[in-house]
């Protein structure tokens, strides 16, 4: 079963139908997903006061966007450099050292 976010529409129907005093499991019935995905959206709104999705947390960045550009026009300009003579490039343009796993 293929995941997707509810709708701001959605939400607010199911903050209004919790706080009409209906159950999750009537609300499941209702607005049709599951009853994992009520439980998750109920709390974020009493804590937040929000029915607004977050921002997905995702990993942090190794390299900032001035180091991204340096990668990026150093491989325009030698399209067959290794990572490693690309990372040794970085490293002196910016007198920091980081792994590239992948470009």
């Amino acid at each position: 079963m293929q995941r997707q976010h509810l709708s701001s529409d959605q939400v607010e129907m199911i903050v209004r139908l919790e706080q009409r005093g209906e159950c999750q499991v009537d609300i499941v019935d209702l607005i049709g997903t599951s009853q994992s995905v009520i439980s998750r959206v109920l709390p974020r709104f009493r804590e937040t006061g929000l029915v607004i999705r977050r921002l997905g947390s995702g990993s942090n960045r190794k390299t900032t966007p001035r180091q991204d550009r340096l990668i990026i026009i150093k491989t325009r300009r030698t399209p067959f450099a290794t990572a490693r003579h690309i990372q040794k490039d970085l490293q002196d343009a910016t007198g920091l050292w980081y792994l590239i796993k992948q470009l």
